[in-house]
């Protein structure tokens, strides 16, 4: 499965990554005529791909290839030799080199708070795949570490002339310490806040953009902003974009702009500004994600460049560069008192010297873990787009309707189940308080997995609930919904245990549970990493399972006959690895399910009584349409469709999976087309996307075609419900994501 503890959807540029790790260094030579070892090679990562600039990454799969070199670290199946950071993210993935590991499950090469994630997959030892991306900026820091898990000490190249350097590490006080030894010491102004910097790099300075925050800097005198070298450089997290000048720095009065006045801001236009008898223009950087910028100018030949993230953005002629004033002062953060910046500023420092574009990646590398940043293009739409209706969820992974139109939503980690009221206008009301809150157990594909609406809830007000309980049972329980005042919530915290023990794991729970036509509860189970289970009808793990909404087990049953008792007798098909999604067609009321395979082959399967859909311990994907046989357990019924076969498909170089979710069939009675009726609508995860199948034959079993029906760009898609014929739901389908809930509307 494909799901995250967070939501991503950012805006992303990118660079080269080459990070150059220095290690420690042998003695000199002494008495005795002893040489001095070998000095150690420096340990690097450099990655290859994306190129450096790629700004039009397509939506889906982002595959990242790498070299780490002369690491500390040997070859081993459990040693990290590298962590990453996404976005801004403070958990660390952990990558795991050697022999051993695989793309997914319990030897995953890629851990998540100590378990396998879908959001990152390891493809081979030189490289990962970033699956559901949203359309937007996004940063990934890489960090090599040593045996015990720490990141090796950076060594910044020895840099000469530089004249101001502030780690702003100080976490408190109202001065900061100038480490060039030059005297500079800087003083805050009207309250800059100290906050965590980056990731892995100690405090930063915040500035509100409000309160002509600033940093004032001793002896400005002492430098050369017109008529000599320089380079200023520093790392920037903005708060607020555009909105008029923002300044990183300035030298000039404390009342005034008078010739000699020196200006490093963010235009209107969120351009990279240096002012100074005329503006030179940049780059935009129109994101809130921390940038590494530097602007160096040489006065031999009056020309001026700007960098971002290590590489050159910009060359530019600054002829009429004005001498300084020596009455100026030096300020961070506003310029006299005015246009004050808004954000984050870490590792501010000043050189008299142009550096060279490989001293500036040095400093990069030498101040931070390593970002590498790339460009996610929106999505290219497609017949569908998705049109947002409700926002502020946590991972919003389950929604089920009462026949009133009140959705309930289940937040995977939170434990909440919230309560959303379709208006007639936008946006939706999410209730101000949940439903209920159970004690969910979270981690990799745990927490609060399925919910379903009882066929005669207005009567009885049932809600039923899959949860992760503990480490090792998954359970499904019942509330009762009844109005306080202007909410829906349960009528006790303690629910009613329906179906209890099934078995949990870090990964594969499964969960989704819905109501079918005959009024049953059918629940699905994944197979917790353990392809054997899906084979034995001793276990319910790899099952769907069907009982009564009291939990007891119909006595129509496949299996009951064989016979098994409680609670194996609750299966009803067997064979499966692990879904996130199935729906009943409602004209044919067969149960159509999205599985998801390990590194190809998801599948689209039409779910009968009995049958065995193939995984096991071989890994099988199920054979060419063998019909069920409850008596021999061989054979299995093949998928109507699959994403993607292996071969043709490599899942060694490419992704050949998309990791379905969820799955509804248009209605009849719908707002869309008719061209549209009976046909299947399932979304991704991996690239965000929506697809459809039209199905065809006299029952609708047959695969006939299928399409993207949206190319939506928005990150990871959850759960697909249709809507009713109610006020405010007005017959769509929708979609959630990883904090909303979005409704799908024809282009």
């Amino acid at each position: 499965m494909k799901i995250s503890n967070q939501s991503f959807s950012k805006l992303v540029t990118c660079a080269t990554l080459m990070l150059a790790l220095s290690s420690c260094s042998g003695g000199g030579s002494g008495g005795g005529g002893t040489t001095a070892p070998p000095t150690p090679a420096a340990a690097s990562v450099t990655v290859t791909n994306p190129v450096q600039g790629a700004a039009n990454l397509p939506t889906g799969p982002v595959l990242v290839t790498f070299d780490i070199q002369n690491s500390p670290v040997p070859l081993s199946a459990t040693q990290p030799r590298m962590h990453f950071y996404v976005d801004d993210d403070p958990v660390p993935y952990m990558f795991y080199d050697g022999p051993g590991i695989t793309e997914t499950g319990t030897t995953s090469g890629v851990r998540y708070q100590g378990v396998h994630t879908h959001f990152v997959h390891w493809k081979s030892g030189s490289s990962i795949q970033f699956n559901a991306l949203a359309s937007g900026s996004h940063r990934v820091q890489f960090v090599l570490v040593d045996q015990a898990e720490a990141p090796i000490p950076i060594t910044p190249q020895a840099v000469t002339n530089l004249v101001t350097a502030y780690g702003m590490n100080e976490g408190s006080g109202t001065t900061l310490a100038d480490a060039s030894g030059s005297g500079h010491t800087g003083t805050l102004i009207n309250g800059p806040a100290w906050v965590d910097g980056q990731t892995t790099y100690g405090k930063a300075l915040s500035f509100d953009g409000l309160n002509n925050e600033a940093v004032s800097v001793a002896n400005p005198g002492t430098y050369n902003f017109g008529t000599a070298d320089f380079t200023l450089e520093t790392w920037v997290k903005r708060n607020v974009l555009g909105g008029g000048q923002r300044h990183l720095f300035s030298t000039c009065t404390v009342a005034t702009w008078m010739p000699g006045c020196k200006e490093f801001y963010f235009n209107a236009s969120n351009q990279l500004t240096f002012g100074s008898n005329g503006d030179t223009f940049s780059s935009t950087i129109a994101d809130t994600n921390w940038h590494h910028i530097a602007v160096t100018f040489t006065n031999s030949t009056k020309v001026m460049q700007f960098y971002v993230d290590g590489a050159l953005a910009t060359t530019a002629p600054k002829p009429l560069m004005e001498a300084d004033n020596p009455g100026h002062v030096m300020t961070i953060g506003n310029l006299f008192g005015n246009n004050s910046f808004s954000g984050l500023l870490d590792e501010f420092r000043i050189y008299n010297r142009v550096l060279t574009p490989a001293e500036i990646q040095a400093e990069l590398r030498s101040t931070t873990a390593k970002t590498l940043a790339f460009t996610i293009l929106p999505g290219t739409g497609g017949e569908f787009s998705l049109q947002e209706v409700a926002s502020g969820l946590s991972v919003p992974v389950q929604m089920a309707t009462a026949p009133d139109g009140r959705i309930f939503v289940t937040e995977l980690n939170t434990g909440n189940i919230q309560v959303v009221t379709p208006t007639a206008t936008l946006p939706w009301q999410v209730q101000a308080i949940p439903f209920a809150t159970l004690p969910v157990v979270t981690g990799g594909e745990r927490g609060l997995l399925g919910i379903a609406i009882h066929p005669n809830f207005i009567q009885n007000g049932f809600v039923y609930v899959f949860y992760t309980a503990s480490a090792t049972v998954n359970r499904v329980v019942r509330f009762t919904a009844m109005m306080s005042g202007v909410n829906t919530v349960a009528t006790a915290a303690t629910p009613d245990i329906i179906f209890d023990n099934i078995p949990a794991a870090p990964s594969h729970n499964g969960g989704v549970i819905h109501f079918g036509p005959d009024g049953m509860l059918y629940i699905f189970v994944g197979e917790n990493d353990m392809p054997a289970q899906a084979q034995s009808l001793g276990t319910l793990g790899g099952k769907f399972l069907r009982i009564k909404p009291d939990g007891t087990i119909p006595p129509d049953n496949p299996f009951v006959s064989t016979p098994l008792s409680a609670p194996f007798s609750a299966i009803y098909s067997l064979g499966h690895r692990n879904s996130f999604g199935f729906t009943f067609h409602p004209l044919t009321n067969d149960l159509w399910q999205t599985e998801n395979g390990p590194n190809d082959s998801d599948e689209i399967n039409r779910i009968i009584e009995g049958g065995n859909y193939g995984w096991d311990l071989a890994q099988d994907r199920g054979v060419l349409n063998n019909p069920p046989n409850f008596t021999d357990l061989t054979k299995t019924i093949d998928p109507i469709a699959v994403y993607f076969p292996a071969p043709p498909c490599d899942p060694s170089s490419v992704s050949c999976t998309i990791a379905p979710t969820g799955i509804v069939a248009f209605r009849e009675d719908s707002v869309y087309p008719a061209q549209y009726h009976n046909n299947l609508l399932f979304a991704d995860f991996n690239g965000g996307k929506l697809h459809r199948i039209v199905l065809g034959g006299a029952m609708l079993t047959n695969f006939v075609s299928d399409s993207i029906a949206c190319d939506c760009g928005l990150g990871p898609l959850f759960a697909v419900m249709h809507g009713l014929n109610v006020p405010g739901q007005d017959g769509y389908i929708y979609v959630s994501s990883g904090s909303s809930i979005l409704r799908v509307v024809l282009n």
